[in-house]
């Protein structure tokens, strides 16, 4: 159970992170396109 809990700690830290770096890239993007436009 321990190892269970550990591996869905990781695999929710993992998601949080991909997460994280969507959402920046998706204002790095808008910005580029309020710069350009």
């Amino acid at each position: 159970m321990v190892v269970a809990a550990i591996s869905y700690g990781i695999v929710d830290l993992y998601r949080y992170v991909i997460f994280l770096i969507w959402q920046n890239r998706m204002i790095v993007e808008t910005g580029s396109k309020t710069r350009v436009g």
